[in-house]
Parts: structure tokens; sequence; C-alpha cells
């Protein structure tokens, strides 16, 4: 079995969201890191572990600019993957 950690891929799960409430989850999301923009399980390490938030389109999104709203109120900026992208 391959490990996807040693891959460079994280694991995910899918989720359909009506479009006009991605900002409202966005919100939600983000305040899952805390006041200080960390994870509920710090000590888990690397790409596996990392927490990520796909929209078809990434930045061309109709919605992203509420999203990155989200995160900036939150103390958190968003940065484009690439794939094995460090921690």
């Amino acid at each position: 079995m391959a490990d996807y950690g040693k891959l460079g891929h994280g694991e995910v799960v899918g989720m359909k969201i009506p479009q006009s409430s991605i900002g409202d989850f966005s919100v939600e999301y983000f305040k899952l890191f805390g006041d200080k923009g960390e994870r509920a399980d710090p000590m888990d390490k690397g790409g596996e572990y990392r927490s990520l938030l796909g929209l078809p389109g990434g930045r061309n999104h109709p919605m992203f600019a509420s999203v990155e709203s989200a995160a900036e109120a939150q103390g958190m900026k968003l940065v484009d993957g690439k794939g094995s992208d460090p921690d």
C-alpha cells in the first residue's frame, strides 16, 4: 500500500456545500484553528495531516474572496499548494 504522506498527498473528504453557504462555512472552518491558527492536533505533522480546503477553479472560484476573508479574520493566509509542500 502506498503511504500518501510519503507521496506528498493529504487526506480529504468531499463535501457539497451550496455556493451561497461557502462564506458561512469558511467562517466556521477557520474557527477550528483557534486564536493561534493551530490545528486541534498540532503534534501531527506532515502533508497527510495538513488542513485542506479546495474550491473548483481555486482562486478563480466566485466565492474565493469570501474564503480568503474568513481566513484573514482568523489571522491566516491562504497559499497555493504545489504538492509535497513543507509543513
